[in-house]
């Protein structure tokens, strides 16, 4: 019985836990996804996370905003995947202040430690990759490992700063941006060199018929169950 509850608790835990899902694979049947989707956020993001640099767009991938949102534009007039849609990360600009409180280390969309739902970079370190922030919570600091600890999948993830698609709401000359080093998301002027890491909303790269690996998990439970039944019968 206790085997039999171990193996369900293991099923449930695997089919709710966000995952990564490879797409798009450079060869037939192979594991050099070269995107990945992100079943939580329900986007996809591109697994090189600096593309403008491996493709020579730009010598280190660390460009103005204005420039950043014009490198995208081209992954669509491209049909980079065969696809288009592509654009920075976005977060959710809850405040409008501006970030009036930059040492913040709790709660909030500026910060350290800040709500997970205002940003798809902060839910991406914090969330999926279970990276943590320079501060602790209460303001204390440094957290053990901060930073980009784990950089999942993905390649070329530097541990820098990157842009988001959203101006400040008051002031259009300053943008968000998420910085790996720290954990933080703030704002900064449009003209600072950052890198640039492309996504796109939904799966438009699933196989004809995916099959999740949360999904493809749970279902390995259940075989497992019917196995541990047999031998129990």
């Amino acid at each position: 019985m206790k085997i039999l509850t171990a193996i369900m608790l293991l099923a449930v835990s695997a089919a709710s836990q966000a995952a990564l899902i490879g797409r798009a694979p450079a060869t037939s049947g192979g594991t050099d996804y070269q995107a990945y989707w992100d079943d939580a956020l329900n986007i996809t993001w591109l697994a090189d996370a600096n593309y403008a640099a491996t493709t020579n767009y730009d010598a280190d991938g660390r460009m103005t905003w204005d420039n950043a949102m014009t490198w995208v534009g081209t992954l669509n007039t491209s049909s980079l995947l065969n696809i288009t849609g592509w654009r920075l990360p976005t977060m959710i600009d809850v405040g409008n202040d501006g970030c009036a409180d930059p040492l913040n280390t709790s709660g909030g969309d500026c910060g350290y430690n800040i709500d997970t739902a205002n940003g798809e970079m902060v839910d991406m370190f914090y969330n999926t990759l279970g990276n943590v922030a320079f501060y602790y919570p209460n303001g204390s600091f440094p957290q053990p490992n901060f930073g980009l600890a784990n950089s999942g999948p993905f390649t070329n993830l530097i541990e820098f700063l990157y842009w988001t698609d959203s101006e400040v709401v008051t002031d259009t000359s300053s943008a968000w941006y998420f910085g790996f080093p720290s954990g933080a998301q703030r704002p900064n002027g449009k003209s600072e060199l950052y890198h640039a890491w492309a996504v796109v909303d939904g799966d438009p790269l699933a196989a004809p018929v995916p099959v999740p690996a949360a999904v493809w998990l749970f279902g390995s439970a259940l075989g497992l169950l019917g196995w541990v039944r047999r031998r129990a019968g």
